[in-house]
């Protein structure tokens, strides 16, 4: 066995000594860089092809944040005392009666609740206001919803002035399940006053009706 791997180490050590010899005749000249092999259609990748989908996540990011119409309408949480009136419908001018307000922020500033009591005609009542502004749409959104009525009054609005004037178009399924359609108008005065002012549809020869009611912050 001894003799046996000798040999066979021998004739490893000749062939690794007749490959150099052979390596050494060959020709010598300057390698140059091969052209790497054509590559398939399936193996390119897209490139500088923008991803939609992170595109499209980014954008959705961006206009979920608060914008500078929600700072305006942030201005005004606090607490609040009221006093509304109502005029015309062809009913007598009722006098100015007073309530209370209270105004929060809600999902991390994007929408704005106002909770009011008061009363209306001399019967006691409650309020609901949700308002935010739709930064896809450019609009101010709200519902609105009060203790006469199990419907839900939804609104749609627009400014021209930075949102210190807010016109809304309104509409609400009334006690006989007829669609009524107001106009709604809120004027941030400054900082401690704002009013907001309801006008309903006249019917034929009276006049329009109209419930506005002024805000003053509690001090």
């Amino acid at each position: 066995m001894k003799h046996k791997y000798s040999l066979t180490l021998g004739a490893l050590v000749a062939a690794i000594a007749a490959f150099a010899g052979a390596a050494a005749m060959q020709p010598q000249h300057d390698p140059k860089p091969s052209a790497p092999p054509p590559s398939k259609p399936s193996d390119q990748k897209p490139g500088a092809k923008p991803n939609h989908d992170m595109q499209d996540m980014d954008a959705m990011m961006k206009q979920a944040q608060p914008g500078p119409e929600h700072a305006m309408l942030a201005k005004y949480i606090g607490e609040w005392t009221t006093s509304s009136k109502f005029t015309g419908g062809g009913q007598p001018d009722q006098p100015p009666v007073s309530g209370t307000a209270k105004i929060t922020s809600d999902i991390g500033g994007r929408f704005f609740n106002l909770e009011e009591t008061g009363s209306m005609m001399g019967m006691p009542f409650q309020a609901r206001h949700y308002t935010g502004y739709n930064n896809a749409t450019k609009r101010y959104e709200a519902a609105w919803s009060y203790t006469h009525s199990t419907a839900m009054m939804t609104m749609t609005g627009t400014s021209t002035d930075g949102g210190k004037t807010i016109n809304w178009t309104a509409a609400v399924d009334n006690a006989h399940g007829d669609k009524e359609v107001m106009k709604i108008t809120t004027r941030y005065i400054d900082d401690d006053h704002f009013t907001i002012e309801l006008r309903g549809q006249s019917t034929e020869g009276a006049p329009e009706s109209v419930m506005s009611t002024e805000y003053t912050r509690k001090k």
